[in-house]
């Protein structure tokens, strides 16, 4: 549940309330990630950008980063994916839904988190995961 206060949103999440600006529909946002450029994202979000490494490709977000493995395909950006993902070999694939709940992420933030895709396969959520193996929906 939300309320609007003025210019800002009380939000409810496991238990707490928190005060928000408007944010804004990310999902069907799709940008290319070139290496080597920095990328200026939507809606307040800062910048990102990758470079190649000895271990393949950094990916840098506001402070936080990733290691991923080399790649020849599109790197892409979006902000939302439904498929399953599996994180870890021993554990079983999960939605993605479930995942941001593991990890006590708002569902209004949920869409607001760069996910790094290599073609269309899903490759992390910039800090707060890498995908072991994703699965279409």
């Amino acid at each position: 549940p939300q309320f609007q206060l003025g210019e800002h949103i009380i939000r409810r999440y496991q238990q707490c309330l928190y005060l928000t600006g408007k944010i804004a529909d990310l999902s069907r946002t799709c940008l290319d990630m070139p290496l080597n450029q920095q990328i200026t994202l939507p809606d307040n979000l800062g910048t990102i950008y990758a470079v190649h490494n000895t271990r393949g490709i950094l990916v840098n977000w506001n402070e936080k980063q990733v290691q991923l493995t080399d790649t020849q395909e599109p790197i892409q950006i979006r902000f939302a994916y439904t498929g399953k993902v599996k994180r870890q070999h021993n554990r079983p694939a999960e939605t993605m839904k479930k995942i941001w709940q593991e990890l006590g992420v708002p569902p209004w933030q949920r869409n607001r988190i760069p996910l790094i895709f290599y073609g269309e396969t899903l490759q992390s959520a910039v800090f707060f995961f890498r995908v072991f193996q994703s699965e279409e929906k």
